[in-house]
């Protein structure tokens, strides 16, 4: 039995009183208090960003799971998935309870609260610290001058999917010739050389920019198109690339390595979650070019929705919560 703990505090912004954009309005705040109110799940058509996205998924994983609670300090177990305000509230709340408690917090912090987290764990033995990736893991570990036991650290992804929903989009059928450019914290220039070598090929193409498309239309474009190009910053987690995995669309991949964090330039990538199945990934625009032919030839025996049966189910989600637990 295990307390989830999550509060949209995190990802409100200030909104407008007139305004024809429903997310952009103080209505859209309210309707999140309404539906955090019931732990209830918002359409993905109104999420706009990766914390939200993380919330969300907790709330469709967990709510109709009696293994699980929301909010509430009932058992000895608790998931804290952010540490703000709220989060270090909940945290002193459940120590000054729960003597024996065993507590997981993360991956939502800031850096400021990140280190506040750290003295938390140096000082309470019963708390660890929760990553969504191996990239991230190591930035904590090696490049971030953070003094932690790696053994207070743990890795576990949110899920992004059901299993059924998973084979439901196995069931449909690509008949399309067409490609799928995901853009996000990249360059013009980037992009404008990907169009270029498309058309130079005679491949259609729609490019969906981070932050200015609707995310049914991602997905029906995903479960159509033959392949993506995937062009982005570095991800702690990427739940783009994941949700397009889970139409088993093959991704050619164009890597960011650096990762600017705050003050502080780290490793990182484009694809915090990777194997052989998800197509291929590249370093520069001439790789991609060169490496294009074997990729498209080869394009039917990638299957990247395996990567996420085993990894980034709703299913897997509550195992590896379970597991973190059992194993503290």
């Amino acid at each position: 039995m295990i307390n989830l703990f999550y509060n949209p505090s995190y990802i409100k912004t200030p909104k407008v009183f007139l305004t024809k954009s429903f997310k952009y309005s103080v209505f859209y705040n309210l309707y999140l208090d309404f539906l955090y109110l019931f732990n209830l799940p918002i359409q993905n058509s109104l999420i706009k960003s990766g914390p939200h996205k993380r919330m969300n998924n907790l709330v469709i994983a967990f709510r109709k799971d009696p293994d699980f609670v929301f909010n509430k300090n009932q058992y000895r177990n608790s998931y804290i998935v952010q540490f703000d305000k709220f989060g270090e509230e909940i945290l002193n709340r459940i120590l000054k309870e729960s003597k024996n408690a065993q507590i997981l917090i993360g991956p939502l912090y800031s850096q400021e609260y990140q280190l506040k987290l750290v003295d938390y764990i140096a000082k309470y033995p019963n708390i660890k610290k929760v990553v969504a990736s191996q990239s991230v893991f190591t930035n904590t570990i090696s490049e971030m001058g953070i003094d932690m036991d790696k053994n207070k650290i743990v890795i576990f992804p949110s899920g992004v999917i059901s299993n059924k929903d998973l084979f439901e989009n196995l069931k449909l059928k690509k008949n399309t010739d067409r490609c799928l450019i995901y853009f996000k914290k990249r360059t013009l220039q980037e992009l404008d050389q990907i169009k270029k070598f498309l058309e130079s090929k005679n491949i259609e193409y729609k490019v969906f920019k981070y932050g200015e498309y609707k995310n049914r239309e991602l997905k029906k474009y995903a479960l159509n198109a033959k392949f993506g190009i995937f062009l982005t910053g570095t991800e702690s987690q990427g739940f783009a690339a994941q949700e397009l995995f889970s139409c088993n669309l093959p991704l050619l991949v164009w890597d960011q390595k650096i990762n600017i964090y705050g003050n502080l330039t780290l490793t990182g990538t484009s694809m915090s979650y990777w194997d052989n199945n998800c197509g291929l990934i590249v370093d520069n625009i001439d790789e991609l070019t060169n490496n294009f032919q074997y990729f498209y030839e080869n394009i039917h025996q990638y299957k990247p929705h395996e990567l996420v049966e085993s990894k980034l189910t709703f299913e897997k989600y509550k195992e590896n919560l379970k597991f973190e637990f059992n194993n503290f």
